[in-house]
């Protein structure tokens, strides 16, 4: 039943949201069998525990994330919907007095550290990938997601000639309207430079193994992976020790840039798909 439910879920959810979604049933679905009870849909009191369990190990934002995800499921399922019974919102704000509810934000990647950990790669594929990345991740304003989806093909042109990436799904559009968003022209030189070494069409951001072999993708999971491992090998200005920077920090750190330089908070919003006011400034004041 729930392979059937899933499979309806294509084509309707982004990818990312159905992997997310099977993960969090799959994990559910783990802990009900060990205590004995049917996930489909399982009773309130069952949920209200598996609640009360995931606040000794979890986030608050990973345990929303699951309820939420168990919540569509029995919708779309035409189930009862047993996550909205009072003993699962009592559990669930048992969790969020024990937990709290502020997220941890991510560290900001400005302008004055993304130099430096450009200036810190070399001319290998390998090099010229991440050069590509950091560059991609801070000018776009992208989520990882989209970040890996860009290919060749999307690069393109603005009205006034300027170079640009077409975005033709992203987290804020997920009906595919599409839109185009400038990026500078050593953005552009570079995936050239790039495109001429991989030899085709597809993805531009893509894995690079130890011996320098170029594969077909980039993993979402793997823009973080590399953050790290290029922050380890740079010195930051006071020989500060890296900051632990993430997907989301291109994000966070072209807004905070942003705000500086004189934009404005809804300017702000929307280079960036923030669909409120709250949400863009609290990554903008979260430094």
């Amino acid at each position: 039943m729930i392979d059937e439910l899933f499979a309806k879920f294509e084509g309707a959810f982004a990818e990312n949201t159905i992997r997310g979604y099977r993960h969090d049933f799959d994990q559910f679905a783990k802990w009900c069998s060990n205590e004995g009870v049917h996930p489909l849909p399982a009773p309130s009191v069952s949920i209200a525990t598996h609640i009360d369990a995931l606040s000794e190990t979890h986030k608050a934002a990973s345990i929303r994330r699951r309820i939420n995800a168990l919540s569509t499921i029995y919708r779309l399922g035409r189930m009862e919907d047993t996550t909205k019974d009072p003993d699962v919102t009592l559990a669930m704000k048992r969790m969020h007095r024990k937990l709290g509810r502020a997220q941890k934000q991510a560290k900001p990647l400005t302008k004055l550290y993304l130099d430096k950990m450009i200036e810190a790669q070399d001319d290998s594929p390998c090099g010229l990938r991440n050069k590509i990345l950091l560059l991609m991740g801070y000018e776009t304003m992208r989520r990882r997601a989209e970040l890996v989806g860009f290919e060749f093909s999307d690069v393109t042109c603005l009205l006034n000639g300027k170079p640009a990436l077409r975005l033709r799904f992203s987290k804020a559009d997920q009906y595919g309207e599409g839109r185009l968003i400038g990026i500078s022209k050593d953005l552009e030189g570079l995936i050239a430079k790039w495109r001429n070494l991989v030899g085709g069409e597809g993805k531009i951001l893509r894995s690079v193994d130890k011996h320098g072999n170029i594969g077909e993708k980039l993993e979402p999971s793997a823009v973080s992976y590399i953050l790290r491992q290029v922050q380890a090998n740079i010195t930051l200005p006071g020989n500060k020790k890296p900051r632990q920077w993430t997907g989301h920090s291109f994000r966070l750190g072209a807004a905070v840039d942003l705000v500086e330089s004189g934009y404005t908070i809804e300017q702000v919003m929307r280079k960036g798909d923030w669909k409120s006011a709250q949400a863009g400034l609290r990554y903008v004041m979260a430094e």
